[in-house]
């Protein structure tokens, strides 16, 4: 192991440790998730001469890890929580937040996903979490491929400006 790894992987561990836990919202599997995550990184950067961006590239094995642990929870229980929708927390949390602003940010986006419509959501849910094919989101909906990927779209869009609105209400009421 590169002797430099350890201290970077402590520098980004509690950021890791909240997207997960954010993500399966259960400590003890959000531990065993960062510590999968751990091996794998201390794995791989053996094999490898430089890695760029480390925080991104861990958070990447991270989010793998975490997709993986849900589709094996997906089988056992048959479905994801709405609030674990991967992708919109993962583009939620900005590269430079720190973990008590991250915690606040999660929070205010469960809040704007809470706030969609329920087509919507099923619709983010099935394609992102329980990575469901255009086509097949779009039968079960009686719908065309084009109008799913507008939904998404939409909701993404609607998501953000929700977050971000929320955000800028927060900053000022800590000002």
């Amino acid at each position: 192991m590169k002797p430099d790894l350890l201290k970077k992987l402590f520098q980004v561990r509690t950021e890791l440790h909240g997207y997960i836990y954010a993500v399966v919202r259960d400590y003890h599997a959000a531990e065993d998730i960062l510590q999968d995550v751990a091996v794998t990184v201390a794995e791989k950067a053996d094999g490898m001469d430089e890695i760029r961006d480390f925080r991104a590239w861990t958070k990447e094995v991270a989010r793998r890890k975490v997709l993986a642990h849900l589709r094996k929870r997906r089988e056992k229980a048959g479905r994801v929580p709405v609030d674990e929708l991967v992708e919109a927390i993962g583009e939620a949390c900005d590269e430079t937040t720190a973990p008590a602003e991250l915690a606040e940010e999660l929070e205010a986006l469960r809040a704007c996903i809470e706030r969609a419509p329920e087509r919507a959501r099923a619709i983010v849910r099935m394609r992102l979490a329980d990575d469901e094919s255009f086509g097949a989101i779009a039968r079960l909906f009686k719908m065309t491929e084009v109008a799913v990927r507008k939904v998404l779209s939409r909701t993404r869009k609607s998501l953000a400006d929700c977050l971000q609105q929320k955000m800028h209400v927060a900053e000022r009421g800590a000002s």
